[in-house]
């Protein structure tokens, strides 16, 4: 169903990215084999494991339009799966130089391809693909993990407009969207607008009294109650 209908990713898509990643690096040929064989392992391991998951689950007998839902559910999921190798399987390649350049280029693509999915289906729930198909790993945790690889990106008018409807609809935790938004606002602004964990990573005290209206504004925007006086610090 999913594939015949409009498919997201394309085998081919992963091909070409891979193959212009490996035509860009400057090294021995062993050594980009060595690093490419990583990669595709560790990228098509929880795709694979999801199909073979997939179908024992779904040997069992049922109405047609049971299994016409099941088979719709499992497709979107097998997409999801396929996002999270991707994004999971480059970073296998290393954090030198070159293959962090590889992975912001395959967190964008998988960015993409992720908000289209959303744009679409909604953010991912158990109520779209299941609730087995959702206890996985590489279904569930999908786009927590996109947008934590993108925070720059969480603030760009259309995602954002689009993410804000999707804690509307309660498909997406409004808390978890302000975490990975604060991953922003740490790591490329140097302080915090939601108090979360992040924090720390610059040791980080509180939020600025100073920003108190943006971080009171952005609360309000994605449903979260404002942060008390307390957290707030000169």
């Amino acid at each position: 169903y999913y594939r015949k209908e409009r498919p997201l990713v394309r085998l081919r898509d992963v091909l070409k990215f891979v193959m212009e990643m490996v035509a860009e690096r400057d090294e021995s040929a062993g050594g980009v084999l060595t690093g490419l064989r990583c990669f595709l392992r560790t990228a098509c391991q929880a795709a694979l494991v999801f199909v073979v998951a997939v179908s024992v689950c779904s040997c069992g007998g049922g109405g047609r339009m049971q299994e016409a839902e099941a088979y719709r559910a499992d497709s979107l999921a097998f997409v999801l799966s396929q996002l999270y190798g991707l994004d999971q399987g480059v970073r296998m390649l290393g954090l030198r130089g070159e293959e962090v350049a590889a992975i912001r280029r395959a967190d964008s693509l998988t960015f993409g391809q992720f908000l289209a999915f959303v744009s679409e289906y909604g953010f991912p729930t158990a109520e779209l693909v299941g609730e087995d198909n959702f206890s996985r790993e590489c279904v569930c945790m999908l786009g927590y993990v996109v947008m934590l690889h993108n925070p720059h990106r969480l603030l760009e008018p259309e995602t954002f407009r689009l993410l804000c409807g999707e804690v509307r609809a309660g498909r997406l935790n409004p808390e978890v969207f302000g975490w990975a938004l604060d991953r922003y606002f740490v790591t490329y602004e140097g302080y915090s607008l939601f108090n979360s964990p992040y924090r720390a990573v610059r040791a980080l005290q509180g939020v600025p009294r100073s920003r108190r209206a943006e971080s009171d504004s952005l609360h309000a925007a994605i449903g979260l109650p404002l942060l008390p006086d307390s957290v707030f610090v000169e």
